[in-house]
């Protein structure tokens, strides 16, 4: 993993903490798409500052890894832990 997919999927899991404070995403949520049942996810990468480009190479990749990244900490609990 690279070091920009370790800040990006930093960034989101501070968002989704966020919004799990809010009451808008529950606690009990263990991936990236289950997200997506409650807000729209992809709006956490364009606030986390990764936006997507077509034209640019990679930029699909990073957005996947990022993605699984997060998915990977949800899994694990991030969300039970301060």
């Amino acid at each position: 993993m690279t070091a920009d997919v370790q800040r990006f999927a930093d960034k989101v899991i501070q968002l989704i903490r966020g919004d799990v404070e809010a009451g808008a995403v529950p606690v009990t949520v263990t991936g990236f798409e289950q997200l997506h049942d409650h807000v729209d996810a992809n709006m956490y990468l364009e606030w986390a500052g990764q936006v997507y480009d077509p034209d640019r190479p990679g930029c699909i990749e990073e957005i996947r890894q990022i993605e699984d990244e997060v998915s990977r900490r949800l899994a694990a609990g991030v969300l039970h832990t301060g």
